[in-house]
């Protein structure tokens, strides 16, 4: 493959000393064989390329196994190597429950102030608790937070204790005791939506370092994702991948209007000829609650459909447990957390005063479900468990990031700024948040040959000058 002028200024550039390179990759530009490229002329260096997944991972190991010197991996497998065996059996998720069973904090509001407290710092740089700010109201509550982080740090930190331990834990333990990466180079992929504990990890290193990603791709933001390509754009060298592999001409020209608005500083090239590799059709939702709707009404006995990322991975069990509970049969509850409650009043009890947004969206949907049993038993006896069997493909836009498709039907349930225009038209300010731009994006450059799009989301030039003449005067907030 002969590179382009993008690709080839990439391939040559080289991060002095113990310097940095950045680069902007665009939907389908092709990072990945730039990197291949970039490696290729580096024969004789460790070189070590950081997946934000194991399954990026795996994938990537496959690329290059032709190249001893490159060797895939994800942050937390080497933190687990060194630091996260010691608790393999205790691995898991902490839930506010758990802290209000561990007597960390009294009530369930106060052990999710702590619970998000800890996110933030396992997520942070900070070496210490007591770097962080909290939201907190005084003194005295920053105080009494500390205290209860401190005593969930050493419960989870404790090699001879029996509570769960969240993955986290032993990354930022590895953080703490001066994480080593012995290579020459480290690239890191989807470097958009990193966490300050895992960049200040990579800029420790005496290797050279180049960060890849797509700063309009990051739709991790709630889970403590930090753009590296924006952290680290004063101090290092900065190249584009504008040119897409993947996309036609009218899917780029309608993802340039959602990129303008997010302040892209270059615009986003298609293909005038596609080049289709794929023939199945994708819907791609917002919500899982989409996915459900949309399986519901296909026909799995004429189509093999299949769901990316697997069935079990909507978690579509716990919302059959969820509408069990309101139905009254909390008897027959098969997920062991849910069988923590006892009545429907008890869980929206939970739910609210938790505030834990899974739970919020399986309540929801199985309010909206009374068949969600048997719509579940269905589904899951008659998709297909292999993506590469299916004719058609049910997912989210977080779960078809990295995909492609021959067509895509981009579903009703994302954020459509015409009614934002609308309610901002009539005397308010709105606040919108760019990761719901960012999710269209990536969904709209799914496809290689047909895009299936609502109207509301098709912004021509009238619509685009009245949201950037709000943003501008203050009464459209992006954040």
């Amino acid at each position: 493959m002969e590179p382009t002028p993008e690709q080839w200024d990439i391939i040559q550039a080289e991060p002095e000393n113990r310097g940095t390179l950045l680069v902007s990759a665009f939907a389908g530009t092709g990072k990945t064989a730039t990197l291949r490229m970039f490696a290729e002329r580096r024969p004789n260096s460790r070189i070590l390329y950081l997946a934000f997944n194991r399954a990026i991972a795996q994938e990537a190991n496959r690329k290059f196994s032709d190249m001893p010197g490159v060797e895939a991996r994800t942050i937390h497998s080497l933190a687990f190597a060194a630091e996260g065996v010691r608790f393999r059996h205790r691995l898991g998720h902490l839930r506010v429950y758990d802290l209000r069973d561990m007597n960390i904090a009294s009530n369930l509001f106060r052990a999710r102030q702590v619970l998000d407290a800890f996110h933030k710092y396992l997520n942070s740089a900070a070496r210490e608790f007591r770097e962080l700010s909290y939201n907190v109201a005084n003194k005295a509550e920053k105080s009494r937070i500390l205290k209860a982080l401190s005593k969930l740090w050493d419960r989870t930190t404790d090699p001879g204790g029996t509570g769960t331990v969240p993955h986290d834990v032993y990354l930022k333990l590895f953080h703490l005791n001066g994480a080593e990466l012995p290579y020459d180079y480290i690239l890191v992929d989807e470097a958009q939506d990193l966490t300050d504990c895992l960049i200040d990890i990579v800029c420790s290193q005496p290797a050279k370092k180049v960060f890849v990603g797509d700063s309009h791709q990051q739709i991790y933001g709630w889970k403590g994702a930090v753009d590296s390509l924006r952290k680290l754009r004063g101090s290092a060298r900065h190249l584009y991948l504008t040119q897409s592999f993947r996309c036609p001409e009218d899917a780029a020209r309608k993802a340039n209007q959602y990129l303008w608005l997010l302040g892209a500083p270059k615009p986003f090239r298609g293909l005038s000829r596609p080049r289709v590799t794929n023939s199945q059709h994708a819907y791609i939702a917002r919500t899982n609650a989409l996915v459900l709707d949309i399986a519901a009404n296909l026909d799995l006995k004429r189509n093999r459909v299949h769901f990316l990322g697997g069935f079990d991975s909507y978690n579509f069990q716990a919302i059959v447990d969820a509408r069990k509970l309101l139905d009254g049969s909390g008897e027959k509850l098969r997920d062991p957390f849910m069988r923590r409650f006892s009545s429907a009043e008890e869980f929206v009890v939970y739910v609210d005063e938790a505030n834990e947004l899974d739970l919020k969206t399986r309540l929801e949907i199985a309010k909206k479900h009374r068949q969600a049993e048997e719509i579940y038993r269905f589904l899951r006896a008659n998709c297909v468990s292999r993506q590469q069997d299916a004719d058609i493909v049910v997912t989210t836009a977080h779960k078809a990031k990295g995909q492609e498709f021959e067509s895509v039907e981009v579903m009703g349930d994302f954020l459509d700024l015409g009614e934002c225009l609308r309610k901002s038209a009539s005397g308010g300010r709105m606040r919108i948040p760019r990761e719901e731009l960012n999710l269209l994006y990536v969904a709209l450059t799914r496809t290689q040959n047909r895009l299936n799009l609502n109207s509301r989301y098709i912004l021509d030039k009238d619509i685009l000058s009245r949201i950037s003449k709000m943003i501008q005067a203050g009464r459209i907030e992006l954040y």
